[in-house]
């Protein structure tokens, strides 16, 4: 597993890190884990998750839903 912060994934994904937050609130973005305990645990992504999921994102057109 390589493990990143919220920096990482956004360039992973080319989307800022504001975007990587909203889909943390909002859910539906990719995978993430909470290390630590209380709400100033880190969070990390795992970075292969985050791939896969943009793959599942893929569109062909604007009606195309996901695969």
């Amino acid at each position: 597993m390589r493990l990143g912060n919220e920096t990482d994934v956004a360039q992973l994904l080319a989307v800022s890190v504001a975007t990587i937050r909203n889909y943390r609130l909002r859910g539906g973005g990719p995978p993430y884990l909470k290390l630590g305990e209380g709400r100033r645990g880190p969070v990390r992504y795992d970075l292969d998750a985050a791939e896969a999921w943009a793959r599942r994102n893929v569109r062909e057109h604007t009606s195309h839903e996901a695969k």
